[in-house]
């Protein structure tokens, strides 16, 4: 007996009819016809334990009888190698190493009180933009603060990730979480200059250098501290640098 249907091995058939009704009849195809027959007559390459659907034999029932056998096989081909590819990608990963972590500590700075930094914003530890309903009035300490820090620092991880098609050294990937975490998500961004840069093997300093800047009430202005960080991470990526 299948999950659904009640068969019956001496004949051959199916003692209940197919519960997708007039539904699974193909009227270009005659063996379809039968409500009982098993698997249409072709238990030599197809088989259906459930009784929802012929498939191939040791195919998944995740490709049944609306298709051919061949046409299975080839979904279920397809199928296998998406799922590879994406555990690939997941494989291909990588995480802030403790060099980058350090290089991004140097430059944030460690403030145990709230300050506000270049931009205005309500700030604390290493650089972690205060967010609504979080209370910090009685300060943090060094361990905290770098609690913060690791967290904030996986956005950018993820976002680097997601934006680049090709392998990248360790301490290429560092310098551009840097720049992420400094420059916010639209500094890298899949498909823009320094993106394509990145991807096409191209990168030079004036990739890393085009986020110099802060914003001053609405005007972009020129921030020699930004800069100077900029130039350290691309001498980080270029493997010349911290």
């Amino acid at each position: 007996m299948a999950v659904h249907r009640v068969y019956q091995p001496n004949y051959g058939r199916w003692l209940t009819p197919d519960p997708g009704g007039i539904k699974v009849v193909n009227l270009a195809d005659p063996q379809t016809w039968n409500m009982y027959a098993y698997v249409t007559d072709n238990p030599t390459t197809l088989n259906d334990p459930t009784g929802l659907g012929a498939r191939c034999t040791g195919q998944s029932t995740e490709h049944n009888n609306v298709l051919t056998c061949e046409q299975a096989q080839a979904a279920a081909q397809l199928t296998a190698t998406l799922k590879n590819s994406t555990q690939e990608r997941a494989q291909q990963q990588i995480s802030l190493s403790s060099k980058g972590l350090d290089f991004i500590r140097g430059y944030e700075k460690l403030r145990p009180k709230e300050y506000l930094d270049q931009a205005g914003n309500e700030t604390i530890g290493y650089g972690h933009k205060i967010l609504p309903g979080e209370d910090f009035s009685k300060g943090i300490t060094n361990t905290q603060a770098l609690t913060l820090l690791k967290t904030d620092i996986q956005g950018a991880v993820g976002e680097v990730n997601a934006a680049l098609n090709v392998s990248v050294k360790q301490n290429q990937f560092d310098a551009l979480v840097s720049l992420a975490f400094n420059a916010g998500p639209r500094s890298v961004l899949p498909g823009n200059e320094m993106m394509r840069a990145v991807n096409g093997g191209n990168v030079g300093q004036a990739n890393f250098t085009a986020y110099d800047k802060i914003t001053v009430g609405r005007r972009l202005v020129f921030s020699q501290g930004l800069f100077n960080r900029r130039v350290a991470e691309y001498q980080m990526y270029t493997g010349g640098g911290p």
